[in-house]
């Protein structure tokens, strides 16, 4: 019988004593047990390496790296990447934990599918409540980052990279898909297998609350789009700064020039990419229905006959077919 191919596991952390425990256990917990667990302690200051001493001694599957200076995400991630032997690689977090057969269900996914990247729904925790993410289709990855928190890929998606952006910290995931949307094949699993927390010590939470790494974040995602658009046939600073617009504040983008350029990189990018008309339709359609919805989410007074006004003044160069897909739109929107 063929041995099952070996998955590595990558556990990136610093300072993450108090939920690392449980993000350990749900590794080495798989159904799936032919794994290695790589954590790369990024010099922490608190019990996150006696912690994981202590797995280390009881679990031959478990490896220990320890920076001798903090390096922050990108680069423990590359440096935890370049010591997996794994076959297929994934990546997890300290805060957060994996349903016991995630691991097991992606790899059979991936095979199935003959896929590069399988990438799962998740379940966001929350203080208050918990809340199912469903992901959207991967062809959406170009306005904002749908591949979310669980996922595995081929080693050779790595191999073949530019690696994790070390320059692009708080990106440096999204950059990392970006570039692989030229190359490899995406698969969505609708299925939660995974287990997101949100707290005030996350690093995604640190993005909303602090000025400075919020402006930090703006600048990289504008940076990532520029590497991507490198490759492309269109003015690469300028749609840059407009699929960071797209990212950042869909709603922004309101004059006819810039909807017909983002209709024309939609285009450019869907050849690009081969993706099917009904999938270039679709992601269309995704980018319209979310700036509705943040129109609506920053004005409570906007209603059905003004996001249908909003639909007919931007996007006029539609044609007059079109207006059974606005209103459409308009009641999907909740």
């Amino acid at each position: 019988m063929e041995k099952a191919p070996l998955v590595s596991i990558i556990l990136p952390v610093y300072n993450g004593e108090k939920y690392f425990g449980q993000s350990i256990e749900s590794c080495l917990n798989q159904t799936y047990s032919n794994i290695e667990l790589i954590i790369v302690n990024d010099c922490s200051t608190d019990t996150t390496l006696k912690i994981a001493n202590q797995y280390l001694a009881v679990d031959n599957r478990v490896r220990v790296i320890n920076n001798v200076i903090n390096k922050k995400l990108p680069a423990s991630l590359n440096i935890g990447h370049n010591q997996a032997k794994g076959t297929y690689i994934t990546w997890t977090s300290d805060d957060n934990y994996y349903d016991l057969s995630a691991i097991e269900t992606m790899v059979n996914a991936i095979l199935k599918e003959k896929t590069d990247i399988v990438y799962a729904n998740y379940n966001m925790i929350s203080e208050n409540e918990n809340t199912v993410v469903k992901l959207l289709d991967f062809y959406n990855l170009l306005q904002l980052n749908c591949i979310g928190a669980c996922f595995l890929y081929n080693h050779q998606v790595y191999k073949n990279s530019e690696k994790y952006d070390e320059s692009l910290f708080l990106v440096e995931d999204y950059d990392f898909w970006l570039q692989s949307l030229k190359k490899y094949k995406f698969y969505h699993l609708d299925k939660v297998l995974y287990h997101y927390r949100v707290h005030n010590g996350s690093l995604t939470q640190s993005i909303q609350v602090d000025s400075e790494r919020n402006q930090l974040f703006v600048k990289n995602i504008e940076v990532s789009y520029k590497k991507f658009f490198s490759s492309f046939d269109l003015d690469v600073n300028y749609y840059a700064k407009l699929f960071t617009k797209l990212h950042i504040a869909p709603y922004s983008i309101k004059s006819s020039k810039e909807v017909f350029d983002l209709k024309r990189g939609v285009n450019v990018c869907s050849e690009k990419l081969n993706l099917s008309k009904k999938n270039k339709k679709a992601w269309l359609f995704t980018i319209i229905q979310l700036q509705l919805r943040l129109l609506r989410s920053i004005n409570k007074d906007v209603n059905f006959y003004s996001c249908l006004s909003f639909l007919k003044t931007n996007y006029a160069l539609m044609t007059y077919k079109n207006y059974k897909v606005w209103i459409k739109l308009c009641f999907r929107l909740k």
